[in-house]
């Protein structure tokens, strides 16, 4: 059994994250937008995007207007209660990111260049971060579909969000178990985690020539 999902989508194009990239780097932010359009990419065209009959059949399918939409799709700052009480919803949560060396001093390594009055020192760190999904239902059921669809789109999609995003992983690590929602417990939440790995380099450059700092003494017999 096959599954064919379109990629890539639109609004949102991949030209426009690598362009993103190329004049800001790797940011939670972009990494955060990545995610989201994928999710809105998924649920823009349920037909083909989606697996689950009943789902499709319900006419769960994102828009870009806020009335017309039949589920809100969100970074997680944008999340309210009252919102959710209208239609399901999939919320997206960056959490914290840290670096770890590569070797000494960042694994700096010193490049003579062509000029010898200038050394460039190359510096990199390996940057590991996560983003959670959360799938909200207002019946377990419909919270538990709705995250499994998601959970499968982001890893068909997760080798083509690698090459396109230049990260070193991206990982679809784990589909959590479903809770009560604690702001409304009349809906339920299901966790989707999602593991990315990048590596942040660069360069510094020295200027001058390199018997700067040398001093000559001379002293006569006298």
């Amino acid at each position: 059994m096959s599954h064919e999902g379109t990629y890539p989508p639109t609004p949102f194009m991949v030209e426009d994250i690598i362009s993103s990239l190329c004049s800001t780097g790797h940011t939670p932010y972009i990494l955060t937008g990545e995610i989201l359009r994928l999710c809105i990419q998924q649920w823009s065209d349920p037909e083909r995007n989606v697996w689950n009959h009943k789902l499709k059949a319900e006419g769960l399918q994102w828009a870009s207007s806020p009335t017309e939409t039949q589920i809100l799709i969100e970074p997680v700052w944008k999340y309210s209660v009252q919102a959710i009480q209208k239609r399901p919803a999939i919320y997206v949560k960056r959490n914290n990111m840290r670096m770890q060396r590569r070797g000494i001093a960042d694994g700096g390594l010193a490049v003579i260049r062509e000029d010898v009055f200038k050394s460039r020192h190359r510096y990199s760190v390996q940057v590991v971060g996560s983003h959670s999904l959360f799938c909200v239902g207002s019946t377990g059921g419909e919270a538990e579909a709705i995250a499994s669809e998601v959970w499968r789109h982001q890893l068909q999609f997760s080798p083509l969000i690698r090459r396109d995003l230049k990260l070193h992983d991206y990982l679809v690590a784990e589909l959590g178990t479903i809770n009560k929602l604690e702001e409304s417990h009349e809906h339920f939440v299901v966790p989707i985690a999602i593991t990315w790995v990048f590596y942040e380099t660069w360069f510094l450059t020295k200027e001058g020539p390199p018997l700067k700092t040398v001093e000559l003494n001379m002293e006569g017999d006298g």
